[in-house]
């Protein structure tokens, strides 16, 4: 239906008209890269699980490299192979022109930029979520640790400003409950 709109509108309004056109369609099925930062237990996971669902639409994350049968066997001596798994499943959907959800601490700017250029350079709308739940890791992530990335951790306000990535906040609701939150 799209194409035979296109080719009359080729038709009777010329070439530059179809370029319109087909760039209303793109926009209108833009694709979208949804990427979920937080720290351990902010609820990276359950957000991510939840969008993918009512979207229908695949979700990855560094964490899943490591199951083994259901059983979450971290090695850091694999932490590359993760990352680069997950990248890799992140480019096979952005091949397809599907929309998809990309999870992970992503503390820094420089841990996520390339998911960014990539989303933007097939473009894809881009939306970072930071979750900012306090909840218990599942992956028993020490005291230590999740101190440092604390530390490392930038907020919204002081990622770079780039007109094609809409930031955004989100506290899950069990955690506005706890803290007696109204929305």
């Amino acid at each position: 239906m799209v194409t035979m709109i296109i080719l009359i509108a080729s038709f009777l309004f010329g070439p530059a008209i179809v370029m319109i056109l087909i760039d209303l369609h793109k926009k209108r099925h833009m694709s979208t890269l949804f990427l979920i930062r937080g720290l351990p237990g902010s609820g990276k996971t359950t957000l991510g699980a939840e969008i993918a669902q009512r979207m229908r639409i695949n979700h990855y994350e560094i964490d899943d490299y490591f199951y083994d049968e259901g059983k979450y066997k971290f090695d850091a001596t694999k932490l590359g192979l993760a990352h680069d798994a997950c990248f890799q499943n992140f480019e096979n959907e952005l091949e397809a022109s599907r929309s998809v959800i990309v999870s992970n601490n992503f503390t820094r700017w420089h841990e996520m930029r390339d998911y960014i250029d990539r989303a933007i350079e097939e473009g894809y709308r881009v939306k970072v979520i930071t979750c900012l739940g306090n909840f218990n890791s599942v992956h028993n992530v020490s005291n230590e640790i999740m101190e440092r990335m604390k530390t490392r951790f930038m907020a919204n306000n002081e990622l770079p400003k780039i007109p094609e990535v809409e930031y955004t906040e989100h506290i899950p609701v069990a955690e506005m409950a706890n803290n007696h939150v109204t929305v």
